[in-house]
């Protein structure tokens, strides 16, 4: 077999194939490969799950999510799209989850005179590493396990009141949208992976708008997330030999922000959610704006 695949345009028209989402879609895969490459090997991750590589694979992986998204739109499979845009949603729940587990262990091996081994035999992190147990301790569903989230960090709690009642409404229409595709809830989100009915009354690009507008709000909540809990993931590669000048930074804030970090800041965060992006440069973590 070889190692080149070339597909062909379905024939959904010029508007289709020009549409925003596929520069997001580029976007969003480029986006989580800079995680991917800049998350450095941790001490606490590696002590606590066993694992050198926990969140490279993680980032990486999801970065993998857009390159099968940008398939599935390109061939016009609309409702396999809205899948795995559900399946992006989850990887961010379970991915903050899992930071928040890991460090919570590591506090205990740092400060605790629990015996390691307890620690272990009771971490969540190395059970699920391990693939012995699921992640979610008391609950399958991840939106709960979110909650746990926003308890552990009191930010964003606060962050969270950036957002008024029409982001709410946003937030529960972009994930109802894709778990209707997901569950073929409707005859017609089965038919979304139909050619003949996208054709239909310009239904194409009605769906392309509802797949973009779901894609930057779990951007816009796994930006923001990681923004408080990792910060230093943000950082531009340059910024370590930076610090070893005696250069002015120029900002007072604790970190130097990768071009990407603000380009994707910029705009798609600071355009469709004005008061989350105005709350995150208040907390002066990094050079957003």
């Amino acid at each position: 077999m070889e190692d080149q695949l070339i597909i062909k345009a379905r024939g959904l028209g010029s508007n289709y194939y020009n549409h925003k989402i596929f520069c997001i879609l580029e976007e969003l895969s480029a986006f989580y490969d800079f995680l991917a490459c800049n998350e450095e090997e941790d001490a606490k991750e590696q002590i606590v799950t066993g694992k050198k590589t926990l969140f490279f694979n993680i980032y990486s992986s999801i970065q993998g999510t857009f390159e099968s998204l940008k398939l599935v739109v390109y061939t016009g499979r609309l409702n396999d799209a809205f899948a795995l845009a559900r399946k992006y949603a989850d990887a961010i729940t379970t991915s903050l989850y899992l930071i928040t587990r890991v460090d919570n262990d590591a506090s205990k091996i740092i400060e605790s005179s629990t015996d390691i081994k307890s620690i272990f035999s009771a971490s969540e992190a190395r059970k699920w590493t391990l693939n012995s147990k699921k992640l979610y301790r008391n609950t399958s569903i991840p939106n709960a396990a979110l909650c746990e989230v926003d308890a552990y960090l009191g930010d964003l709690l606060q962050l969270a009141n950036q957002k008024n009642d029409s982001d709410c409404k946003k937030n529960n229409k972009n994930r109802q949208v894709c778990n209707d595709n997901l569950h073929y809830n409707s005859w017609s989100d089965f038919s979304n992976n139909d050619l003949n009915y996208l054709r239909q009354n310009g239904r194409s690009i009605l769906l392309l708008d509802k797949l973009f507008d779901a894609l930057v709000y779990f951007f816009t909540e796994h930006f923001s997330y990681l923004y408080l809990l990792k910060p230093q993931l943000y950082c531009a590669c340059d910024y370590a030999s930076f610090l070893g000048t005696d250069k002015e930074l120029g900002t007072d804030a604790k970190y130097f922000a990768a071009s990407i970090v603000k380009e994707m800041f910029n705009k798609y965060i600071k355009t469709a959610y004005p008061k989350v992006a105005e709350y995150l440069i208040s907390k002066n973590i990094m050079d957003l704006d």
